[in-house]
């Protein structure tokens, strides 16, 4: 079985059209104007990060 990775959406724009084009395979959340998506790793998740599109959720810097 795959598991699935929580991943922040670069905006809210994106996030529209991510809902549109990956219905299906992928949750989607909002909470405020922070967007995330669930989904498995695969060549196109990968593709998103390397576009700076989406970012995994444990790949982010917190700043304190």
């Amino acid at each position: 079985m795959v598991g699935l990775t929580v991943y922040k959406v670069k905006d809210k724009e994106t996030y529209n059209h991510l809902h549109t084009v990956l219905t299906g395979w992928c949750f989607f959340r909002n909470e405020g104007e922070n967007f995330y998506i669930k989904a498995p790793e695969n060549k196109t998740i990968k593709n998103l990060i390397e576009m700076g599109l989406i970012t995994g959720l444990n790949q982010m810097k917190i700043e304190l």
